[in-house]
């Protein structure tokens, strides 16, 4: 499994690496990018905003969604939508619905768009941090069905299925509470989302969801 380490203030980067499982971008494409949408970053170290993250991802054919901090239960995310209802596989048919009604409901799926991780930004800690007002930039992914902590702070990457009762939703439930307790510090979430029809087809196009005004300003690492 792909993993970048920390390196300066260069959490963003890690994190959008982290998250597209490649090194897609290096700190120079970032900086170039940062100069043509005047996002906010510090000179020489990197710590890009996160203007410059949801630009970045749009390149790359995913959409970023703010999560509503005054959901603190997640309740509107759905982190089993791979799994489908009651645990039940991508192409499974369920108990009771006819050919048909199965035919339609994929075409349904086939529009909805699939979360594909998420990306985490919490208050920075240690001295650097608080000298620069900086955050840190983490990435969740979902891989093979299991969700994994790809935080660039971590010396490896961590699956959120940390018991055996955890394998039945690929550490959904965890991963929600996890996603809660950083809510409750002051962290901000942002939802990676990707059309399923273009993953079917490997087209990287899609839209991108602005971020309000207010936030984008506060929000760097």
């Amino acid at each position: 499994m792909y993993h970048e380490r920390q390196r300066r203030q260069q959490c963003a980067l890690h994190a959008l690496n982290n998250l597209l499982q490649r090194p897609a971008f290096d700190a120079a494409a970032l900086n170039a990018l940062s100069d043509r949408l005047g996002a906010a970053r510090t000179w020489l170290l990197g710590n890009w905003d996160a203007n410059l993250l949801a630009a970045a991802l749009e390149q790359q054919g995913l959409e970023v969604r703010w999560h509503d901090a005054r959901d603190a239960a997640l309740s509107g995310v759905d982190l089993q939508q791979e799994r489908g209802a009651a645990g039940q596989r991508p192409g499974e048919q369920p108990p009771g619905v006819d050919q048909q009604q199965s035919q339609q409901q994929s075409q349904q799926s086939q529009q909805q768009q699939r979360l594909t991780g998420v990306i985490v930004n919490v208050p920075g800690q240690g001295l650097l941090a608080r000298l620069t007002g900086g955050c840190h930039w983490l990435a969740v992914k979902r891989v093979s069905g299991e969700w994994w902590n790809l935080d660039s702070r971590l010396p490896a990457p961590t699956s959120f299925v940390a018991a055996p009762c955890d394998a039945a939703d690929g550490g959904a439930a965890r991963l929600r509470a996890w996603l809660q307790a950083q809510l409750a510090a002051g962290a901000h979430v942002l939802l990676v989302y990707e059309q399923q029809q273009q993953q079917q087809q490997q087209s990287s196009s899609s839209s991108l969801a602005e971020q309000p005004a207010e936030q984008s300003a506060e929000l760097c690492g």
